[in-house]
């Protein structure tokens, strides 16, 4: 309040001519955009307080965010459905974006099938072990992202064609695997004849 009455003083004193705008301007959106600040953390707190599960420890808040994934996951709905989580508040949010394995679990889902979509969820997984999930229906760009981050991955499918299964092959061959739990490949064959 002291700080307004300066202004308001300030205005009111000066005449228009003379009135130092461009400084008293600056002055008053560096103390706008610090109240706006002051004004989000204070609406934190007072969400906290309001809220008894943002006053849990955060061990707690992710083994519910995973329980809430598998769950999901078992129901076939896609990532997208538990993502809403990350609109709910700030708190959860934060959260959900320090939870660098569960972006990991979904950055090669059949669920995003744009090439954007995996880089993005790389960015927001960061070093954690991803699952890549491909099949004959993903874009070469998509692919080839995947194989370039086949030595960080925990699970592989792969279910394409003859050719995207020898890329598949010659990248294996060239890397260890410490942390690969599953692997399956798939491909149909099909003559020229159409006999099947």
């Amino acid at each position: 309040a002291p700080r307004l009455r300066y202004f308001d003083e300030l205005i009111s004193t000066i005449p228009n001519t003379t009135f130092p705008g461009h400084v008293a301007e600056s002055q008053l959106i560096e103390d706008i955009d610090t109240f706006q600040t002051s004004r989000a953390s204070f609406c934190r707190r007072l969400n906290t307080l309001r809220c008894p599960i943002l006053r849990l420890p955060p061990e707690i808040m992710h083994l519910i965010v995973y329980a809430l994934v598998d769950l999901v996951s078992h129901e076939y709905l896609g990532p997208q459905e538990w993502m809403h989580l990350g609109r709910v508040c700030h708190h959860f949010r934060t959260l959900l974006l320090d939870m660098h394995s569960l972006w990991g679990r979904i950055a090669f889902s059949h669920k995003f099938r744009a090439p954007i979509a995996a880089e993005r969820l790389l960015e927001r997984a960061q070093d954690a072990p991803v699952s890549i999930e491909i099949d004959s229906n993903v874009p070469e760009k998509r692919e080839l992202l995947a194989l370039e981050h086949l030595g960080r991955a925990q699970s592989v499918t792969w279910s394409a064609n003859a050719t995207s299964l020898m890329k598949l092959a010659r990248a294996l061959d060239k890397q260890d695997l410490p942390l690969l739990n599953s692997m399956k490949m798939l491909t149909s064959f099909y003559s020229s004849s159409g006999d099947g």
